[in-house]
């Protein structure tokens, strides 16, 4: 007996490569679904089919023998493989029934409340839960719009939906010179986007407000930051110094204040590095700011946004910086945790082009990624 195991992405996939390859003959002993380790998300089978390339001969003359005739042979085998086949198939059918139900299911326990409301406000409900907020907050919103006899049609839940979902969320000024130097500190942590933001509102300070700006490096720990910011500001026509403590980054600034503004980069931590944490601490206390910006990237988990804003309030940020949003599946998680831990938005980056994707945080910019107007075309 030949066993082969077979891996596909469906049942009915299977099937088709196990009589290719096994030939009609074979049989399925077991079915299972696994992970694809190339994407968790999606679901493979895997099946294990046999035949029997050898089969028995009875060893003894002595035993009876049952003549049949070519065509009795050949009418049996043909009734055999239809009864494999009508038995697969009927295999499958009940498997894409039972997968129909487990979908029907499964949309039940994510719109679990969905039947409460009417057309117009489920839409409302159903997109927010996709969007990744919490079930209680999607069930607010949607309750809110429904008792709220002014709405008629869709673009009217729409245009309050936005408003309900991003009128706790707090944003500050973009970055303007003044009569005497402004110094922004920029920090968090590692692959947030930090570098380049800071670069982004370089040029865009020295472009659209005329302003004699520095960018500063106080990366000290990573390998070639320094490097890379200062071939950034090279390109940008930007100057550029580079310091290696606290006490370097005070004499620069106290130096350099005869400048518009000044940008100062730091070196990218873990929110669980708490010896990192004190030594930006001590950057940040070595100087006079005008802005601590925290830039926290949108891509991030809920738990991983909460720990990041959790372990980097120790530098009392005054605003934040959200980078990725462009590649974010979903954008409700982080707008919750902003909301809850009432830290205004200064910035959102939507791509890598320089200085072209940065925007100055509006809640109605973020409002309409949440619920862009395909919720009004339906």
């Amino acid at each position: 007996m030949r066993i082969k195991k077979f891996i596909a992405d469906s049942l009915r996939e299977g099937k088709s490569r196990i009589i290719k390859e096994m030939g009609d003959d074979a049989i399925i002993l077991s079915t299972r679904s696994i992970a694809d380790s190339n994407d968790p998300s999606k679901a493979l089978v895997e099946i294990v089919a046999a035949i029997d390339n050898a089969p028995t001969k009875p060893s003894s003359s002595k035993l009876p023998v049952h003549r049949e005739s070519s065509r009795d042979i050949s009418s049996s085998s043909a009734s055999e493989k239809s009864d494999f086949n009508s038995q697969v198939s009927q295999l499958f059918d009940e498997i894409d029934t039972i997968k129909e139900s487990l979908k029907t299911i499964e949309q039940s326990v994510k719109y679990k409340n969905s039947s409460v409301f009417s057309k117009i406000y489920d839409r409302v409900y159903k997109r927010l839960i996709d969007s990744d907020f919490s079930e209680q907050f999607a069930l607010n919103v949607a309750g809110n719009l429904s008792s709220d006899e002014k709405i008629k049609t869709m673009e009217d839940a729409l245009r309050k939906a936005r408003y309900l979902i991003t009128k706790d969320i707090s944003t500050v000024q973009p970055i303007d010179k003044g009569v005497s130097c402004k110094t922004f500190l920029f920090f968090g942590p590692t692959g947030a986007g930090k570098t380049l933001s800071l670069v982004k509102l370089a040029i865009v300070s020295k472009l659209v407000l005329n302003a004699n700006t520095l960018i500063v490096s106080a990366d000290m720990h990573k390998v070639g930051g320094a490097e890379q910011l200062e071939t950034y500001a090279s390109i940008a026509s930007i100057p550029f110094k580079a310091v290696y403590s606290s006490e370097e980054l005070q004499n620069v600034v106290s130096q350099e204040s005869y400048r518009d503004i000044i940008l100062i980069d730091t070196t990218g931590r873990s929110p669980k590095n708490e010896q990192g944490l004190e030594e930006l601490l001590n950057i940040a206390g070595s100087v006079i700011l005008t802005n601590r910006f925290l830039v926290q990237s949108a891509t991030v988990s809920r738990a991983s946004f909460a720990s990041t804003v959790r372990h980097f309030s120790i530098l009392k940020p005054d605003a934040m910086i959200l980078t990725k949003i462009d590649e974010a599946e979903t954008l409700g998680n982080i707008v919750e945790q902003i909301m809850q831990k009432s830290i205004p938005i200064a910035y959102f980056t939507n791509g890598q082009q320089i200085p072209d994707d940065i925007e100055p945080a509006e809640r109605d910019y973020l409002s309409k990624m949440i619920l862009d107007d395909t919720l009004n075309a339906k």
